[in-house]
C-alpha cells in the first residue's frame, strides 16, 4: 500500500537516514526489508529473503543483566509467535574486546492482508557506559548516596548508606528521610527541603542526625542537589551523605581535653596563690618568731644576774614553741601537696565515724554530745588517712564551738549528686559570722571566732586535703544557729 503511495526511492531513502536500525519480517522469519543502519548494527551481511535462523551473531548475546539470551527470547520470535508487539529491550553482543548494546523493539504490522513484523533498534553502548559509570560510583562510593522522592522516600540507596544506618537497600525504600532523622534536626531540614522545590534554592548542605536501626545517633553531614525534567519540574533529589561520628567524637573527646586542661590550669593557679599566700605568711611568722628569739637572746647576753637570765629563758619558750608549731605546719601542708604517693582503699564512713568517736571519747562525753548519722553511700575509694582527718576535724570542731548549756547535736551524712559522693556535717553550735569572716575562710592561721582555742587551722588543712583528692568544700552557717559544712569528696 505505501509502495503505491509513495515513491519506493523517496521511502527508501528516509528509512535509510534513520538513526536506528529497521528491518522487516514476514512470520517465517524471512527477511523482506532492511535499511543501511540496520546491517551497521548487527554486521550482518543482510539478504533479502534469508532466514533469520541463518543468521548467526559474531558472538554471544546477552540480556540486560548479563545472561545468555537463547534464541526462543529473540523479541523477533516472540512477536512472530505471538503476533504481538514487544517492548524495548536491552540486548548485549558480546565481542572479544567489549560488549555492544542495542535497545530493540518490535512491531506487527499489517499491508495489504499479510502481517508482518517490524524490528527497530539502535545502538546504546555509549549510554550504558555512562549508566554502567555512574552504578560503579553509586555502588562503591565511600559515602552514603541515595534517590529521594519528592515526598522525602527513598527511591535507591547504596550499600555505604545502607551499612552507614544498619538497613537493607529494600528496607531503607519502604522509608522516608523523616523518619529516621533526629526530631531536632527535622525542621530545618525539611524547610530547605521544601525551599529547593519551590525554586528558591537549587541545593542545600547541613550537619543532622539520623537514627541507627539499632536506636544509636548517627551524626552527618548532609548535601542535597534536586534534579528536574526537562520541562523543569522537579523530579528527583539526589543525596549525598558523610558520616562524621568518628569526627564528632575526636572533637568531643578534645573539647573533653580541653576542659580538663582548663581545670587542671584553675587549679594550678589556685594552688600556685595558696601557695605563695602561705610562704607569704610562714615567712612573715618565721621572721616574727625569729626576731622574737634574737631579742630575747640578746637581752639574756646582756642579762647582770642569774635571775634576769632565768627570767628571760622562761621568755624563750613560747617563741621556741611557736616557731616549731610554724615548723610542723609547713611539714603537714608540703605532706598535702604530695598525695601522688598517698594511696587509695576503700573506705567504710561508719567505720571511721567509729574511730573519731573513739578519738574524741573524752570531749563527747563531757559536752553530752549526740552524734547521729545517715550514709546513703555506705563507703568510697579513697586517701584513708585524709578521710580520718577531714571527719575528725569537723566532728572536733562541732564539739568545740558549741553553745554554752546546750548538748551539741551533730548530724553526719552521705548521699550521692550526680557522679559525686557528697558529706555533709551540721550541727547547733555557734555558728559563724560569715559577712565578717568570708575573707578569712580556709585561710592559714585565720580564726573564724574569738574563743581562744581556736587557731584557724582545722578548716585550712582539711580544705587543702579535700583538694588535693580533687574535692570542693562549702560551708553554710548562721551565728547562734550553727553551721552545715558540705564536702564534695
Amino acid at each position: 500500500m505505501l509502495a503505491n503511495t509513495y515513491n519506493p526511492e523517496i521511502l527508501n531513502t528516509l528509512l535509510n537516514s534513520s538513526s536506528e536500525g529497521i528491518t522487516l519480517w514476514d512470520l517465517e522469519a524471512n527477511l523482506v526489508y532492511f535499511n543501511e543502519k540496520a546491517k551497521e548494527i548487527t554486521q550482518f551481511n543482510l539478504e533479502i529473503g534469508k532466514n533469520l535462523y541463518n543468521y548467526k551473531p559474531k558472538g554471544l548475546l546477552i540480556d540486560e543483566f548479563g545472561e545468555t539470551l537463547t534464541r526462543e527470547l529473540y523479541p523477533l520470535l516472540v512477536s512472530i509467535k505471538t503476533l504481538k508487539d514487544h517492548p524495548p529491550v536491552r540486548i548485549g553482543l558480546k565481542l572479544d574486546d567489549r560488549i555492544q548494546w542495542s535497545e530493540i523493539s518490535t512491531r506487527v504490522i499489517e499491508m495489504e492482508g499479510t502481517k508482518y513484523v517490524v524490528s527497530s533498534f539502535h545502538e546504546i553502548s555509549k549510554l550504558v557506559q555512562t549508566e554502567q559509570r555512574f552504578l560503579d560510583t553509586f555502588n562503591y562510593a565511600p559515602i552514603g548516596i541515595c534517590l529521594v522522592s519528592l515526598e522525602g522516600k527513598f527511591i535507591n540507596c547504596n550499600p555505604a548508606l545502607a551499612n552507614m544506618l544498619g538497613y537493607t537497600n529494600e528496607e531503607l525504600v519502604k522509608l522516608t528521610f523523616q523518619e529516621i532523622t533526629h526530631p531536632l534536626d527535622l525542621n530545618l531540614d525539611l524547610e530547605l527541603f521544601n525551599q529547593t522545590l519551590s525554586g528558591e534554592i537549587n541545593k542545600y548542605s547541613l550537619e543532622k542526625r539520623y537514627y541507627h536501626k539499632t536506636g544509636h545517633i548517627v551524626h552527618a553531614q548532609l548535601h542535597v542537589y534536586l534534579v528536574r525534567k526537562p520541562n523543569g519540574q522537579p523530579d528527583y533529589f539526589i543525596s549525598q551523605i558523610v558520616d562524621i561520628s568518628p569526627l564528632q567524637k575526636t572533637l568531643s573527646a578534645l573539647n573533653n581535653k580541653n576542659i580538663q586542661l582548663l581545670n587542671t590550669s584553675k587549679n594550678l593557679q589556685l594552688k600556685i596563690a595558696q601557695l605563695e599566700e602561705f610562704s607569704q605568711i610562714v615567712a612573715h611568722n618565721l621572721r616574727s618568731v625569729a626576731a622574737n628569739i634574737k631579742s630575747t637572746i640578746e637581752a639574756i647576753d646582756s642579762s647582770q644576774t642569774q635571775e634576769e637570765r632565768e627570767l628571760f629563758l622562761n621568755l624563750l619558750k613560747e617563741p621556741s614553741e611557736n616557731l616549731l608549731d610554724t615548723l610542723a605546719d609547713v611539714m603537714h601542708i608540703i605532706e598535702l601537696r604530695d598525695n601522688e604517693s598517698l594511696p587509695k582503699q576503700e573506705c567504710y564512713f561508719e567505720t571511721i565515724v567509729d574511730k573519731v568517736k573513739t578519738q574524741l571519747n573524752l570531749e563527747i562525753k563531757e559536752s553530752n554530745s549526740v552524734l547521729q548519722t545517715q550514709f546513703t553511700v555506705k563507703s568510697i575509694v579513697y586517701a584513708k588517712p585524709y578521710l580520718e582527718s577531714i571527719l575528725y576535724n569537723l566532728i572536733s570542731n562541732s564539739i568545740k564551738y558549741r553553745k554554752e548549756h546546750l548538748a551539741p547535736v551533730i548530724k553526719v551524712l552521705t548521699h550521692k549528686k550526680g557522679n559525686n559522693i557528697v558529706l555533709e556535717v551540721e550541727d547547733n553550735g555557734i555558728g559563724i559570722n560569715l559577712s565578717r569572716h568570708k575573707n578569712s575562710l580556709f585561710k592559714y592561721r585565720k580564726p573564724l571566732t574569738d574563743r581562744k582555742e581556736s587557731k584557724g587551722m582545722g578548716l585550712f588543712l582539711i580544705k587543702n586535703q579535700i583538694e588535693a583528692m580533687g574535692g570542693s568544700i562549702q560551708i553554710e552557717s548562721t551565728e547562734l544557729v550553727g553551721t552545715k559544712i558540705t564536702v564534695v569528696l
